[in-house]
């Protein structure tokens, strides 16, 4: 069994979670459900955009760290 931490809506403050076990399959997909796929017209509309890098005449090739880094510059992420 896994416990789940149901958040409250962003007005909401830290105080207010509450956490339960869920007991089988059904309770999990219905919480997530609930949790991932909204219902109802959408208030906001996002665009999430993935780009692959790799070596255009050897794609299999792993990338240098720290030629990707000079790449992305300021953009790199911390953890690369």
């Amino acid at each position: 069994m896994q416990t789940v931490h149901d958040f409250p809506e962003k007005s909401g403050s830290a105080s207010n979670r509450t956490a339960r076990v869920l007991a089988d399959r059904a309770a999990g997909e219905a919480y997530v459900a609930s949790v991932c796929f909204k219902h109802g017209p959408p208030r906001l509309t996002g665009v999430e955009l993935e780009f692959t890098v790799h070596h255009a005449d050897d794609p299999a090739r792993p990338l240098d760290p720290d030629v990707l880094a000079t790449a992305l510059g300021p953009h790199t992420p911390r953890t690369l």
